[in-house]
């Protein structure tokens, strides 16, 4: 994972140097509008469990530019742990899904133009589903439930150049109360 990151880290900063020899003009544009972000990443929620161990926690995002500083669009992120069940003694894995529908609003276009800045400040909402399902060695499904979901929050992100970056976000929800998200960013 290091490797992937650093080697990402790398073509960003070429892109980067590209980007910053063309004309300036450019500048001018939005990297919103008009434009499919997706968003790659891994999370953590605050919240403690009763596992938390041999977690794997993916995102994935796919958001459409409307204007200059709104994007919405789908996400859905995925959480996995190993787990040990006390009435059973059995150990087992939790497997968590989130989805829904996502907004972001960017705040840095609405106050300074152009639009493209190396550093994007933006608030986001997410409402969908929260579905958890256990599953125990025997095969025996357990206290599996869906419930809805609203999460909502800010994050910052690092734009190498208008393609590509990283992110991080902040948010709460009613599920898991605080909770965070980071990752790359691409934008076609």
């Amino acid at each position: 994972m290091k490797k992937l990151f650093l080697t990402l880290l790398l073509i960003g900063a070429i892109f980067t140097n590209i980007d910053a020899q063309n004309n300036i003009k450019k500048n001018e544009n939005s990297f919103i509008k008009d434009r499919i972000s997706f968003n790659i990443g891994g999370g953590y929620n605050s919240r403690p469990s009763y596992y938390e161990y041999d977690r794997i926690v993916m995102s994935f995002e796919g958001l459409y530019g409307f204007n200059n500083w709104l994007e919405a669009g789908a996400y859905f992120s995925y959480l996995t742990e190993s787990f040990v069940n006390t009435y059973y003694c059995e150990p087992g894995r939790v497997n968590v899904l989130d989805y829904g529908l996502k907004g972001r609003a960017h705040i840095l276009p609405l106050i300074i133009k152009p639009s493209f800045y190396m550093v994007d400040i933006y608030g986001n909402l997410e409402v969908g589903g929260h579905s958890v399902f256990y599953r125990n060695r025997m095969g025996m499904n357990i206290d599996n439930n869906t419930q809805f979901c609203v999460n909502a929050g800010g994050g910052i992100g690092f734009n190498f150049n208008k393609f590509f970056g990283i992110f991080y976000e902040c948010n709460y929800s009613n599920i898991n109360k605080l909770n965070h998200r980071y990752g790359f960013m691409f934008r076609f």
